[in-house]
C-alpha cells in the first residue's frame, strides 16, 4: 500500500546489511520486513523498509544480486505459466524447487565476503 518505491541490487549480503543500517539511521524507517534468514514459503528473501519521503508512504527494497536474480526468475516463471507462484499458487513441486533454489543461492550469499 505504499505510493512510491526504489530497489537496491547488491553485489553481497554484508553490502545489503550495511546499506539497510545506513537507510535505517538517516530516514524515518516505520517498518522493516526481513527475509533474509526466514524467507517466505517460496523463498523470497529481501528487505522491505517502509518511510515517508514529503508525507508519502515510500517502501525500499534491498536485496543481492541472487536474491533478485531469483525474484527475476520467478516473475518470468508466472509470465510464461500463468502461475502465481510469487504468492505461492503453483503446483506444490514449483513451490519446492523455487524454494530449494532459493536456499542454494542464500548458501552462496552467505559465503561471499
Amino acid at each position: 500500500d505504499d505510493l512510491a518505491g526504489c530497489r537496491l541490487v547488491l553485489g553481497s549480503l554484508s553490502e545489503a546489511t550495511f546499506a539497510v543500517a545506513l537507510i535505517t539511521a538517516r530516514l524515518d524507517v516505520r517498518a522493516i520486513k526481513d527475509t533474509t534468514a526466514r524467507p517466505t514459503p517460496v523463498g523470497y528473501r529481501a528487505v522491505h523498509l517502509l518511510t515517508r519521503v514529503n508525507d508519502r508512504r515510500v517502501e525500499i527494497q534491498v536485496r543481492t544480486r541472487r536474491q533478485h536474480a531469483w525474484a527475476a526468475m520467478v516473475e518470468a516463471h508466472d509470465r510464461e505459466t500463468h502461475d502465481d507462484a510469487k504468492h505461492g499458487h503453483a503446483p506444490e513441486s514449483v513451490i519446492a524447487e523455487l524454494f530449494a533454489m532459493s536456499e542454494i543461492l542464500s548458501t552462496l550469499d552467505q559465503q561471499d565476503p
